[in-house]
């Protein structure tokens, strides 16, 4: 920004233009980061909070603010309070975090995500149709980007795991898997 004043002071409009152009756009993915977190802070707070009608209203946004195609696959047998309301919010910020990337770096069209249960796991896949991108350079490289080792970081405390399908021009494809622990009282 100061740079852009500084060109209109010296009668570069052209230049200006185009840096404050881009500024614009900056303010408004910070706009919309700010936003999402917001939203993550506040997610979970709900002793009755729920992922699953939670995730169902979060893709509803998503496809509706960012013009991406926004597919959810949840079976009939995965209900409300599948999932413990803490494992929950961690699932839903490692696929918030899945989407955030999406919507940022992949020029993807389409994301789906799938949820399914094989007797005390869940398994959660989030693809896309996007750029794709080399997994290993990008932890190994790091360059600020710590989305990855976050949700990494994440799955790991709920005792799951992240695999990370990629590759450039192939898409994207994440697959996390969590056990299901039944909550107090159930037999």
């Amino acid at each position: 920004a100061q740079t852009a004043l500084k060109w209109v002071r010296d009668g570069n409009k052209n230049k200006a233009e185009s840096l404050i152009e881009r500024i614009v756009e900056v303010a408004k993915d910070a706009h919309t980061d700010v936003r999402e977190s917001i939203l993550s802070l506040r997610t979970g707070s709900d002793p009755d909070w729920s992922l699953i009608p939670v995730l169902k209203k979060y893709v509803d946004r998503f496809q509706a603010n960012y013009g991406i195609q926004a597919e959810l696959s949840i079976p009939d047998e995965i209900i409300d309070n599948t999932f413990d309301p803490a494992a929950g919010v961690q699932l839903l910020r490692v696929i918030q975090e899945a989407k955030n990337n999406c919507r940022k770096h992949s020029g993807a069209h389409i994301l789906k995500i799938g949820v399914e249960l094989d007797g005390n796991k869940a398994f959660i896949t989030v693809s896309d149709d996007g750029h794709g991108f080399d997994p290993d350079r990008v932890e190994r490289e790091g360059n600020g980007h710590f989305g990855l080792a976050f949700m990494r970081e994440r799955m790991a405390q709920l005792g799951g795991s992240l695999k990370i399908d990629s590759r450039p021009g192939g898409g994207t494809v994440l697959r996390l898997d969590v056990p299901i622990h039944k909550k107090l009282g159930e037999s």
